[in-house]
């Protein structure tokens, strides 16, 4: 049986939204009153809890202000990258709505997945500006990073972040060889549940808000974004560095929240 604080939150959010009363109501009992959608309102309740919310908005708003001032320098480098973010972004949006009800198997699966073409258009972008990166190119020993473009036989997301590394659009700073991109966004781990493997899949328990899980989620998005803004801006400072950064710490984001992201601005 649902709570009556659950029932009272759920209207005050949807009149919140822009519904009356009557409609929150009626919303609540008939479209929303099912076992597996009871769960998952108490899950993004519980998730958006003002000290739970607080873990995971800031990120949101970083990345906001990341594409607001890329927009706003209308440069070449916008106008190819404004685009491929329709492809990338709503991806990462869609993976944060799952788990905040609780489906974090499928938030992570979408997540790496969100990742893996934010790192293959950040290829195609570096071939689409090859020739104002000749110098940075010039200095590798092949150009099989050109495989990312592939439809077939593409390459695969350890390589992607490798080259990328080569490049020094995920080098050291701030990435270091101990904590490499790969490593930073726990590939690996999320590999365990792209690739369904048994024991994550028969260890989902959809609609349930579960702390651990939560938070691994929330510190994942956040490393997510961290790395999506470090490779921006080491690709805008290659093809026409500016005075003024994508983000400022303390503005934008806090550097304890994005420690790399913080080291990279002053370092550059």
């Amino acid at each position: 049986m649902v709570e009556d604080k659950t029932s009272e939150n759920y209207i005050h959010w949807r009149i919140k939204q822009g519904f009356d009363l009557q409609q929150a109501d009626f919303l609540y009992h008939s479209i929303e009153n099912t076992p597996r959608r009871i769960k998952e309102i108490e899950t993004w309740l519980v998730s958006n809890e003002t000290e739970r919310a607080a873990l995971w908005s800031p990120t949101i708003d970083t990345i906001v202000a990341a594409q607001k001032s890329i927009y706003e320098r209308h440069d070449r480098l916008a106008k190819k990258l404004i685009p491929r973010l329709h492809v990338t972004l709503p991806r990462i949006k869609n993976s944060t709505k799952l788990a905040l009800t609780g489906h974090y198997y499928e938030a992570l699966v979408l997540l790496r997945s969100a990742i893996e073409g934010f790192l293959r258009f950040t290829l195609d972008l570096v071939y689409e500006f090859r020739f104002h990166l000749a110098e940075t190119l010039g200095e590798l020993e092949d150009e099989l990073w050109k495989d990312a473009r592939k439809v077939e036989h593409a390459l695969a997301i350890g390589p992607m972040c490798n080259w990328l590394k080569k490049m020094k659009l995920a080098g050291n700073p701030p990435f270091t060889s101990k904590k490499n991109l790969y490593k930073y966004l726990d590939i690996d781990s999320l590999n365990y549940y792209t690739h369904s493997n048994i024991i994550p899949m028969i260890g989902k328990n959809d609609g349930i808000f579960d702390s651990e899980r939560f938070e691994y989620y929330v510190n994942l998005h956040r490393k997510v974004i961290e790395s999506i803004i470090i490779i921006w801006q080491n690709l805008s400072d290659k093809i026409e560095k500016l005075d003024e950064p994508l983000v400022s710490p303390n503005t934008d984001f806090s550097p304890e929240n994005m420690p790399m992201l913080a080291k990279l601005i002053q370092k550059r």
